[in-house]
């Protein structure tokens, strides 16, 4: 019949190109291998044969150099020529009747190998296309007859992983770069593989993911859940459109799971699986682990899906988010096994692996200690936040800001994590974390103060990707973070002793003033101490409140606003606690808060009283902040208009009658001098934004972790030195012998009141002369 001989001429047209196609993985290599031995007889030289170098790695990755390599020795005219005419000759013969042609002469019969063989040559043909800007239209349509034909296969064909990631590659290749206007959309290769990726994989729509009709719903499950995994925790050039579709995959099979669970089968193995690979991509671009046995393996180059790629937009948002939810459709037991893999994860237990220099590799790494945060707060249930998040993964939405992210900017966004909701919305005494080795806590909470505490950002040696100061400061500044959730999710027990007393007066930069171990260590003894009902200082905090008002004074947290910003904080956190001991102390009649501070030498006798030690606290906080000040000035205004406010500052002119001559001097500059100084309203709106109602030490420490210029230092100094005056406040009134101490209370009084008339610290002058009327009953002779 026609239909006949049709079939024999595509067979005679696809023979020669078919015959050199490279195998599409390395499972494909291996089914060669055994059935060239079968028809061979297993000869010896049939064993020695080298195959071609497969197009897809072991982890169903696209291998570009292999595919360069082998489509620049390929795909020539006459090979897509040939291509083309036997594919249109077998679809008119697929148009014959049934019955008509004989099966046995069919030259892609619907069986796994001829999927390959459609697969290995549309990778080739998708490559050509997309390499060259000078593609010609006869390219274009044997991309898109190929396309065609391995939708038709995968639909009759019961379907394997490799042809899934095959599929997920092309899609890849094609959609981000060819020109759907060039040519009627019938005919176009843009759509053609789109349309094999609707086939095989489902539709992704604004509503969300359409499975129903893909034939990824009739694979075996093992396939499914190898696709996700690969999707999001291997493949580095997923797209946000396979993102949602390996989303809504996921829920599928978290659902069947939650139905075994009902059932009583423990199987988790959809949440865990990718949970597991993305824990693993991360953990690779943060730390050099073992190579891969495929040279071309991204992974084992510090990039995966972080890495730099040009053209490539980068979904890792997206991936983070599918990998969270993941943890959140796992068993109680299967969450359990995953916060055990992120905290191994997070202290680099069981593998031995160096770390890798660059931004990248640092924000990796602090993102294991954000989802090992997420993981022990949220262990029982998934926040709000997340739920929306999964619900645009899902719909594959892409905003613009993300079609222009570099590699840098995907991996340092802010958005990643919730981190101020995850610590505020759950208890992190829950069973779960408890449970954890004492041994891992501990190392955990190590590596955290490790990381923040020793980790500099900086660019890798011989990097081809220029990266900013700014990048290298927003690095650290997201190490300090992902620490600081890290240690507030593990129990109290695990960061007791965090700081000892050898390390409290050792002159090692992380446990000094400034450093990270110093601030965490303040903030676990307010904690600590909140919780034992403390009603005085311990004299460790009363020693911590020595050094820092010394170092102040030294001009020590200068150094760099990072360190400013942790003194800041370690300030903050001790005038809770010595105003929060002063509150417990007057709710009980038995106490004298006299009493509650003495001198931080032993041999001195004579006792303190709380107000006056944070009264010291406030001047050399206030201190600090002048120079801060100065220093912003200089950073934000020209030369001659820093001098001019320097020196109305100096004389002691407020905001009200320096506006004038500001605006005189230059239209705008008493505007931009308010927004440095912070002496108006905004301020106040600015801090509550960034404490977001914290209660705690702990949670108010989020506003100082991510100081990394000067306006941040400044800003720091300015809240800590509110905080100390509030506490300051509050012991003054809770002291019931203040009488007793006049003197002591004129002094405090002087100072405050050189705070509160000080133009550069206008920003605090009510809550100063408010903390000078609370001891203004010192009773007779407090003259000083």
């Amino acid at each position: 019949s026609l239909a006949e001989v049709r079939t024999c001429l595509a067979s005679t047209f696809l023979v020669v190109p078919f015959r050199t196609l490279p195998p599409l993985s390395e499972d494909a290599v291996v089914l060669r291998q055994s059935a060239m031995e079968r028809r061979a007889g297993a000869s010896p030289e049939s064993k020695t044969a080298v195959a071609p170098h497969p197009l897809l790695d072991t982890t169903g990755t696209l291998r570009r150099a292999a595919a360069n390599t082998a489509a620049a020795a390929t795909t020539s005219p006459s090979w897509l020529a040939l291509v083309s005419a036997g594919l249109c000759f077998l679809d008119d013969a697929d148009d014959a009747p049934a019955g008509e042609v004989n099966a046995n002469i069919d030259p892609l019969p619907p069986f796994g190998a001829s999927l390959d063989k459609v697969l290995s040559a549309t990778i080739l043909a998708a490559t050509a296309v997309t390499s060259s800007s000078l593609t010609t239209r006869g390219a274009r349509d044997a991309l898109a007859a190929l396309a065609r034909r391995a939708e038709s296969l995968a639909m009759a064909t019961p379907l394997v992983s490799r042809h899934v990631s095959a599929v997920v590659a092309i899609a890849g290749l094609v959609e981000q770069t060819c020109d759907i206007q060039t040519y009627d959309e019938t005919v176009t290769a843009s759509h053609a593989v789109s349309s094999l990726k609707r086939a095989v994989l489902g539709e992704s729509t604004p509503f969300g993911p359409s499975l129903s009709d893909a034939a990824l719903k009739r694979a075996p499950r093992d396939v499914r859940l190898e696709f996700v995994r690969r999707a999001v925790g291997i493949s580095p050039e997923t797209t946000t459109a396979i993102l949602a579709l390996a989303g809504g995959w996921l829920l599928a099979e978290m659902r069947a799971d939650a139905s075994g669970h009902e059932n009583g089968d423990d199987d988790v193995a959809s949440s865990t699986a990718v949970f597991s690979a993305v824990l693993d991509a991360i953990t690779n671009v943060g730390w050099v682990c073992a190579p891969n046995v495929d040279g071309d393996d991204t992974r084992t180059t510090g990039g995966g899906w972080y890495g730099h790629r040009p053209g490539q937009r980068f979904a890792t948002k997206e991936r983070l988010t599918l990998c969270l939810l993941a943890f959140h459709g796992a068993s109680k037991k299967g969450r359990r096994k995953a916060l055990a893999e992120a905290a191994v994860a997070c202290c680099g237990k069981n593998k031995p692996k160096t770390r890798r220099d660059g931004v990248l590799a640092q924000t990796a790494r602090a993102h294991l200690f954000f989802i090992f945060a997420h993981c022990t707060v949220h262990f029982s249930r998934s926040p709000v936040w997340l739920e929306q998040r999964v619900r645009d993964v899902l719909r594959g939405e892409e905003s613009v800001e993300r079609r222009t992210m570099t590699a840098g900017d995907a991996a340092l966004d802010e958005n990643l994590f919730e981190t101020h909701e995850t610590v505020a919305s759950e208890s992190t005494e829950n069973d779960a974390v408890s449970r954890l080795p004492p041994e891992t806590l501990h190392a955990v909470r190590d590596a955290a103060l490790a990381m923040a505490n020793h980790e500099t950002a900086r660019s890798t040696e011989g990097s081809k990707t220029f990266v900013t100061l700014a990048d290298l400061a927003a690095a650290s500044a997201r190490s300090r973070n992902a620490a600081w959730a890290a240690l507030c999710a593990l129990p109290a027990n695990a960061n007791s002793h965090t700081l000892t007393e050898r390390e409290s007066t050792s002159t090692s930069p992380s446990s000094s003033v400034g450093g990270f171990s110093f601030a965490w260590a303040c903030v676990a003894r307010c904690r600590d101490e909140a919780l034992a009902q403390c009603t005085s200082p311990s004299r460790e905090s009363i020693r911590a409140l020595h050094e820092v008002v010394v170092a102040l004074d030294a001009g020590a947290a200068m150094a760099s606003p990072a360190k400013m910003a942790l003194t800041c904080l370690a300030a903050d956190a001790l005038s809770r606690l010595f105003a929060a001991a002063a509150g417990r102390a007057s709710a009980d009649p038995a106490r004298a808060m006299s009493d509650t501070l003495r001198s931080d030498h032993e041999s001195d006798a004579v006792a303190e009283p709380s107000w006056l030690a944070l009264t010291k606290l406030s001047v050399s906080l206030a201190s600090a902040t002048r120079r801060w000040t100065s220093a912003s000035l200089t950073q934000r205004m020209s030369p001659s208009d820093a001098r001019a406010v320097g020196l109305l500052l100096s004389a002691g002119i407020n905001r009200v009658a320096a506006a004038p001559v500001l605006d005189a001097i230059s239209p705008g500059l008493a505007r931009e001098t308010s927004d440095v100084l912070g002496n108006d309203d905004r301020w106040l709106t600015r801090r509550d934004a960034a404490l977001r109602g914290a209660q705690t030490a702990e949670r108010a420490a989020c506003a100082y972790l991510d100081g990394t210029d000067v306006a941040a230092a400044l800003f720091a100094a300015q809240m800590a030195t509110r905080a100390a005056l509030e506490a300051t406040t509050r012991t003054a009134r809770a002291d019931a012998s203040l009488g007793e101490r006049a003197a002591a209370a004129a002094t405090a009084r002087v100072l405050l009141d050189a705070i509160a008339e000080d133009p550069t610290t206008e920003f605090v002058a009510a809550v100063a002369r408010e903390a000078s009327g609370a001891l203004r009953d010192a009773g007779p002779g407090s003259s000083p």
